[in-house]
């Protein structure tokens, strides 16, 4: 008896252990299985304001309400409309540059869609004449000059003048009239095409001639007018207009910021000491680096180039002379800042890993650069609710599993 009782706890005690040991196995497969899916987190809690994250320069409020105008070296100045002490008020003409060649492409470019417009309608007669044809039957026993002539009086009517003798429409069989449709569809669209081309040019002229006239971006007076030769060759302004109102800002932007903001684009401003912010009209980009001492090239420890800017701020309330301000471009696009690891390039262009029916899948974004290496502002192709994979972890490939719960250590779970 004693015995069987012994055996008997023997036999819990073993199916214990078994139960406890089939339970550990499937606890360290499934942690297993676990750690091997992909931790993806939403957009919305990864992304950062789009604002912070932007081109922002630091500038100083300054009594120096103008706007000064450089020339362009490779182009010549046509007309100055203005002189000294002429009032001015934004948008006012200033001075043009020489756009003769400009007008003579955009004449030539004009005559080239004139002719290739009429060479089009002729076509298209042409066309509507073959597709209204009667095609004659290759096996006819009837005399090409015994044909009924009412095929021939119709074609008449439509037929355009110059290419009446192009076909005689008592000879077109089925194939050769479809001959016919198709080269002349040909012609049609490549002289479109044509157009088309040439239209585009025509803007792009167009375009230049209209930057060839320089309009005024604030209200005052012309302060000074120098010669155009010595202000190409002195990197001086060319004009420069004062202003008693509203208020300026100068800033200094490095040589890879530099391409991205020009004359007449509108930035934000704020002011560090009380937070007042307003927007303002960029007047004035120095051609040639700052040697200001006070630019931050002489407290950076990278060798970047600066360049002098100033902005006109309207409504200067709460900006006083040498405060210190926060310069950012406005995008007409709302872009959000994410981490620049989360996001990978390849030959199609950026993207990143977005967790779709449970697994990871490339989704390409539409990016921006920023002032700050570790950021990169996404202007397209992600939502909020859009699951992300880190894509240089081991688990961040293309069609792995994706789990939302974050793997943390035995050590981390006893502490955490």
């Amino acid at each position: 008896m004693k015995i069987l009782r012994k055996h008997k706890k023997l036999f819990i005690f073993l199916c214990i252990v078994a139960v406890l040991v089939i339970f550990l196995i499937v606890k360290m497969v499934s942690i297993q299985r676990q750690r091997s899916y992909a931790y993806v987190q939403t957009f919305s809690d990864l992304k950062m304001s789009g604002d912070d994250f932007s081109d922002t320069l630091d500038g100083t409020v300054t009594n120096e309400n103008a706007q000064s105008i450089t020339l362009d070296p490779e182009k010549t100045v046509g007309q100055v409309y203005v002189k000294a002490g002429d009032t001015v008020k934004k948008g006012d003409r200033l001075f043009s540059y020489n756009a003769d060649d400009l007008t003579s492409q955009l004449n030539a470019q004009n005559e080239v869609i004139s002719s290739s417009t009429a060479q089009l309608d002729i076509q298209n007669k042409l066309l509507a004449y073959y597709k209204g044809l009667k095609p004659v039957k290759e096996d006819t026993n009837t005399d090409i000059d015994d044909q009924d002539e009412t095929t021939q009086s119709e074609g008449d009517d439509t037929i355009p003048s110059d290419e009446s003798e192009v076909v005689n429409p008592n000879t077109v069989t089925e194939e050769e009239k479809a001959e016919l449709i198709k080269s002349t569809t040909e012609d049609i669209n490549n002289l479109q095409q044509s157009i088309n081309s040439a239209k585009i040019d025509l803007q792009s002229l167009q375009q230049q001639i209209d930057d060839c006239t320089v309009k005024a971006l604030v209200d005052g007076k012309i302060a000074s007018i120098h010669d155009a030769e010595t202000s190409v060759s002195s990197g001086t302004p060319f004009i420069t207009i004062s202003s008693e109102t509203g208020t300026a800002v100068r800033g200094y932007v490095d040589e890879f910021t530099k391409n991205k903001i020009k004359t007449g684009d509108q930035i934000k401003v704020t002011n560090y000491m009380n937070d007042s912010n307003s927007k303002a009209t960029v007047t004035y980009i120095s051609d040639f680096p700052s040697t200001d001492e006070n630019t931050p090239q002489y407290s950076s420890i990278n060798n970047v180039s600066y360049y002098e800017f100033d902005a006109y701020l309207k409504d200067g309330n709460g900006f006083n002379p040498d405060d210190g301000v926060s310069i950012s471009r406005i995008s007409s696009k709302k872009t959000s800042a994410l981490s620049r690891g989360y996001v990978r390039k390849d030959k199609k262009g950026s993207y990143c890993l977005v967790s779709r029916k449970g697994r990871l899948e490339k989704v390409y974004v539409e990016t921006q650069k920023t002032m700050d290496p570790g950021t990169i502002l996404i202007v397209s192709g992600l939502k909020n609710s859009d699951l992300i994979a880190f894509p240089y972890s081991k688990t961040g490939y293309v069609g792995n599993k994706t789990t939302r719960k974050s793997q943390r250590s035995i050590v981390e779970r006893i502490l955490y």
